[in-house]
């Protein structure tokens, strides 16, 4: 009677197990650990208008088994421009998304293995037209991104800020106790049709900086130490004469230079 009540005991435990696994199998690919590490190192890059550039991350299998069929798109949606404006409708010349292979702003993967990473990476084209920030102000363009992908027999999906509008994400960002997962309302997240959140990313445009700025201050400056020097000399002249009498024709020739370009002047 004992041996059976204990294999009773043990079959129940182990229904109970069975079924908690079953619950939670369709969920395994929310966990904000693993979905924290799908999409890291971000690279944005910084470029003048009219150039190209290369948009990247590591986009990592995190998960104890094989992601096959994967969709990554990045998208461009949205311009903070340096007094904080937002927009999109109105961009001059949008830049452009495309991947290594195709004009497309997808990157199709048939596999990664369980834990291991690849770099997916975009060219950004742009036009010399294209909306852009100044030498003192920039242009910070934000790309969304989404992946969906099949993994043990699921499918899961994922999307950054730029796929939810405001009011979801005012809802995303504010759960309830019962209701949050790693800050996020998952119950919500789930009602959307995702199993997580990946960041945005971004690139900036500008213009680049003119070289004559900088040559001009440290002109400004040799003329100020040679000034300096030339005045030291001149109440000091013993101590280095061969410099001084240098200084003093310098100062001649600019001198008579200066009296002859007046002459042609009055002259006119």
């Amino acid at each position: 009677m004992r041996g059976c009540r204990r294999r009773l005991t043990i079959g129940l435990s182990a229904l109970v197990i069975i079924s908690l696994f079953a619950g939670c199998a369709g969920a395994q690919w929310s966990d904000p650990t693993d979905v924290n590490r799908l999409v890291t190192e971000v690279k944005a890059p910084v470029f003048q208008p009219g150039e190209s550039a290369t948009i990247s991350f590591l986009f990592t299998n995190p998960f104890e088994y094989d992601i096959v069929n994967a969709t990554l798109v990045a998208e461009p949606y949205l311009l903070i421009e340096s007094d904080g404006k937002g927009y999109w409708q109105g961009v001059v010349d949008p830049p452009i998304l495309s991947n290594s292979t195709s004009e497309s702003n997808r990157i199709t993967i048939a596999q990664l293995l369980a834990g291991q990473n690849l770099t997916a990476a975009w060219t950004i084209s742009s036009k010399p037209s294209t909306t852009h920030g100044g030498v003192f102000s920039q242009s910070v363009y934000y790309v969304r991104l989404s992946i969906e992908f099949s993994i043990a027999g699921d499918n899961a999906s994922y999307a950054s800020r730029g796929f939810f509008s405001d009011e979801q994400w005012q809802k995303l960002t504010h759960p309830s106790i019962n209701d949050s997962m790693g800050g996020i309302n998952g119950t919500y997240l789930t009602e959307l049709g995702y199993d997580g959140i990946v960041p945005d990313t971004s690139f900036i445009i500008r213009e680049g900086i003119p070289i004559w700025p900088p040559v001009l201050i440290l002109a400004i400056a040799a003329v100020t130490c040679i000034i300096g020097i030339f005045y030291h000399l001149k109440r000091n002249p013993s101590e280095n004469p061969r410099v001084f009498l240098f200084l003093v024709r310098v100062q001649t020739m600019l001198q008579g230079s200066i009296s002859n370009i007046k002459k042609l002047l009055r002259r006119k």
